[in-house]
């Protein structure tokens, strides 16, 4: 009799599963849930069965690497529901995921498609984001650990604008400089190293790394230019940051725009002014 009962079960939820693909991700989600695409909204909505199919299909494509289609399809899904939670946070994902793998020249399948190719920014990235939080905020805590979203957590927008934090907070603050990736605005070598990055390490000492052309035969590590090192300290007090390098004190504050803007009169430094930057994959 049990037997018989085990049987009837596994019957209905072969043929559950192979009618209801949702559901097969959802069983597939729970023993993959280290991942944030993996896992399903709880948010109290009625989700468009449309959208739910589309984002299945999107994950199904992620999962086999085929970033370019699952971005299609949760955006898809996005437009069926704007309102399905895990469809804009997998949107979120999967558009930061295009965004980094731009970096290391490795999307270049999206150029036949204009609109997507346009799509993919760290606009688009932040408004999926910010949307699905908002729909569901289990997805912010998810969203501070999660692969996909790596490079997004170098930048101050994450900060500022997923995280709330103060610039006045001095923990925040510190948290902030030690976690975006500061490097200088303007001029940058063979389209992708930044001229000067300036790193605040968690022991109060900061480091500035300065790129330099190289002249003649390229280095062994591939790489036209090398790095020269400021090294100083760090001081955080009501939103100023004071630098001590080459004695001397040089402070700064971080404007609207997420730029870190030094008042350097000796010019200590090798520029001003750092911030969160990429370089242009994308036409806009």
């Amino acid at each position: 009799m049990q037997t018989l009962i085990k049987l009837t079960l596994i019957t209905t939820l072969t043929a559950l599963l192979a009618n209801n693909p949702a559901v097969a991700d959802h069983v597939v989600a729970n023993h993959s849930s280290h991942h944030a695409i993996s896992h399903h909204t709880t948010a109290n909505h009625a989700i468009s069965h449309t959208a739910k199919q589309l984002n299945t299909q999107g994950f199904r494509q992620y999962k086999q690497g085929n970033h370019v289609q699952a971005l299609r399809l949760f955006r898809r899904a996005v437009k069926a529901d704007e309102n399905y939670a895990l469809a804009q946070y997998n949107l979120a994902c999967t558009t930061a995921i295009a965004l980094d793998r731009c970096l290391v020249g490795d999307f270049e399948e999206t150029q036949d498609d204009d609109e997507l190719w346009q799509f993919i920014s760290y606009n688009n990235t932040f408004s999926a984001l910010k949307k699905s939080i908002q729909l569901d905020p289990k997805r912010l805590q998810r969203s501070k650990t999660d692969p996909d979203l790596a490079d997004i957590r170098k930048s101050y927008r994450y900060y500022h604008e997923i995280l709330g934090y103060d610039n006045h907070n001095n923990q925040q603050l510190t948290t902030i400089l030690q976690n975006v990736d500061w490097q200088s605005t303007g001029m940058r070598l063979y389209h992708t190293e930044p001229y000067a990055r300036m790193i605040f390490l968690k022991n109060g000492q900061v480091q500035i790394r300065i790129a330099h052309l190289i002249d003649g035969e390229v280095p062994k590590n591939s790489l036209p230019w090398y790095h020269t090192y400021q090294n100083g300290r760090y001081k955080i007090a009501n939103g100023v940051v004071t630098l001590e390098i080459e004695g001397q004190q040089i402070k700064g504050r971080i404007d609207d725009e997420g730029t870190l803007i030094f008042d350097d009169k000796q010019e200590v430094l090798p520029t001003n002014r750092y911030r969160f930057s990429r370089p242009e994959c994308f036409s806009a």
